[in-house]
């Protein structure tokens, strides 16, 4: 399935210029790999994952006083709290025998997401293979971007750490459970100049009512904090998102250069963005998109306009503040030291009415417009833990109607599962 949307998306990307009005086809879902915080707790991993787990999400890092939380909420149930470190990397290139496999661009990098753990809880959460591979200072690479990249196990692999040194690991395991495309162990992270705590995983938990005892008077921290506990066994979220790695295996790798405001290549620009003059009733507002996304906004803003709706868009602020395409990092996450790259980069996000709906503001976008982007395979930014009301984020697949926690706002009904 993923091949033939690969191979769908480059059709459209080969110079497509979306002007007016384009049909409103339906976009089915992806087949693809659930983000591992969002695992279904029935499923099986290659890594052997202990089934029942709590992940500690938040938007940025995660703070001592979290942490803290954290693991006093493990010892009081019988669990274990592991600390996990992580962000991006910038990946020169992956070699085997000598000779360059895989490589960006001279000047330019890939922007590689990595998770850095204690060898034991490594162990325990992944697996044997990985907790040797960790043991050994070896690098552990997600199974799928592995196939993306053609890398084996054995391969050298060249990146740039924080501390802006060259680093040259080997791949000593592939696993099909990881978190981020690469994981390696606390001691290399320290090496790389990591000393950034992204998450906290709570497991070897006696049962979920434990945890959710424990968890029950918290949300009024969680909400201070702006964290939220994730359960492997909770339903999906309404407004989850795709993992950086699906937007990678979809619409490419984008190779890049720059701290805060990114440099692509003109060749990535040129073969996956496209001009997009969007219309909405009688108005319209010009950006740049990858084409899939643009035909996806163009359907939802069809829609908006049949349903007497478009002028709840305001063109002139979206034109002039907002659009789809700005290779950059994430707003909250600046700093060019292994800060999360903004899907903005892939042209796969939309902002609109950018003014009335900023980051951190409580939402202003009515709840009819952001039914209809859902109805189009778009997320919406308002239920992030940091509220992003401007935000839409194309998924593939419908979220207006979704067996799935429903959000805080602009919930959506919950489907009932079939029998």
């Amino acid at each position: 399935m993923r091949c033939v949307w690969q191979a769908f998306v480059r059709v459209l990307v080969s110079g497509v210029i979306v002007v007016g009005s384009l049909s409103a086809t339906p976009f089915p879902a992806i087949a693809r790999p659930m983000p591992v915080q969002s695992r279904d707790s029935t499923s099986s991993t290659s890594g052997g994952m202990a089934a029942d787990w709590v992940w500690m999400d938040a938007s940025g890092p995660i703070s001592d006083r979290v942490i803290a939380v954290a693991r006093n909420a493990a010892s009081r149930v019988g669990g274990r709290a592991a600390v996990i470190d992580g962000g991006t990397l910038d990946l020169l290139r992956i070699r085997r025998n000598g000779e360059k496999i895989f490589g960006a661009p001279a000047g330019f990098f890939y922007r590689v997401t990595f998770r850095s753990i204690g060898v034991a809880a490594g162990e325990t959460l992944f697996g044997p293979e990985v907790g040797t591979a960790l043991a050994k200072g070896e690098v552990v690479m997600d199974a799928a971007t592995a196939r993306r990249r053609g890398a084996l196990v054995g391969d050298t692999l060249t990146m740039v750490g924080w501390n802006r040194r060259t680093f040259r690991l080997r791949l000593g395991a592939v696993s099909g459970s990881l978190p981020s495309d690469l994981l390696f162990s606390e001691t290399i992270g320290r090496k790389m100049g990591v000393r950034r705590h992204a998450s906290v995983i709570i497991h070897g938990l006696p049962s979920r009512e434990s945890i959710d005892s424990v968890f029950a008077g918290f949300s009024g921290f969680f909400a201070q904090y702006r964290v939220r506990p994730v359960r492997t066994w909770a339903p999906r979220f309404a407004d989850e998102i795709l993992d950086t790695r699906d937007l990678d295996s979809l619409f490419g790798e984008v190779p890049s250069r720059g701290a805060n405001a990114l440099a692509v290549p003109d060749s990535w620009r040129s073969a996956n963005i496209i001009p997009a003059v969007f219309r909405v009733g009688g108005r319209r507002f010009s950006t740049h998109c990858n084409a899939v996304v643009a035909r996806a906004a163009q359907a939802a803003f069809d829609e908006l306009t049949i349903a007497g709706l478009a002028s709840l868009i305001d063109t002139r602020d979206t034109d002039n503040k907002g659009g789809c395409y700005q290779p950059r990092r994430a707003r909250g996450v600046l700093g060019g030291k292994g800060g999360t790259v903004s899907r903005h980069t892939w042209g796969a996000a939309i902002d609109l009415n950018p003014t009335t709906n900023c980051v951190g503001c409580a939402p202003r976008l009515p709840c009819a417009v952001v039914q209809i982007f859902r109805s189009h395979g778009f997320a919406w930014g308002g239920n992030f833990l940091v509220p992003d009301g401007m935000h839409f984020e194309w998924v593939g697949e419908r979220r207006d109607r979704h067996p799935s926690r429903p959000g805080d706002r602009c919930p959506t009904p919950v489907l009932m599962p079939a029998g």
